[in-house]
């Protein structure tokens, strides 16, 4: 639920396909977050990875009320609470919004907004990064649900060749050691 020292209504707005098959390659992934780390919306903190889904947290950055609302934004309390990613070839319920037991391979998520919706500049440029109809769900902020643990079983299998440069935040480079 909401802070008790907030007097205000917060939201959680979900973003997803309108096609719900509609899935990111692993280089598509990557540029998403990038994008999203470097225009400072979301500050990527933990993250879960499995053999065929991943999931991306983080607070709000800097820059994060221009996803929501024009112009400069000087209030004392966050943006938002917590934004999910999440992509993979595995489906699973979507969070909120759309009919019941509808599931989904990819969305957006963030949790306790200041603002019901997108703005509309910020949700044209994630529809041509992502090339997909954007479908956006808001509902009254419900807390911030727990990060989703990998289990065993679901453990990525350790890439053989490709060596990740984790100081860079470059898309498309891996180096192979022969």
């Amino acid at each position: 639920m909401s802070d008790p020292q907030e007097d205000f209504e917060r939201y959680d707005v979900l973003i997803c396909s309108q096609s719900r098959d509609f899935n990111l390659v692993q280089q598509g992934m990557k540029s998403l977050i990038n994008y999203l780390a470097t225009s400072n919306f979301v500050r990527p903190a933990e993250e879960a990875i499995a053999k065929e889904w991943v999931e991306i947290y983080g607070p709000p950055g800097p820059t994060a009320h221009e996803a929501f609302t024009r112009g400069a934004y000087s209030g004392e309390y966050a943006v938002f609470h917590e934004a999910a990613i999440r992509g993979g070839t595995k489906y699973i319920p979507m969070p909120f919004g759309g009919a019941k037991n509808e599931v989904v391979r990819f969305y957006i998520a963030f949790y306790g907004v200041l603002w019901k919706e997108l703005s509309p500049s910020f949700k044209n440029r994630l529809t041509r990064l992502l090339v997909t109809r954007l479908e956006v769900f808001t509902r009254p902020h419900e807390g911030v649900p727990p990060h989703r643990e990998v289990a065993k079983d679901e453990l990525p299998d350790d890439q053989k060749f490709a060596k990740k440069d984790r100081s860079s935040p470059r898309v498309g480079t891996a180096v192979e050691e022969f």
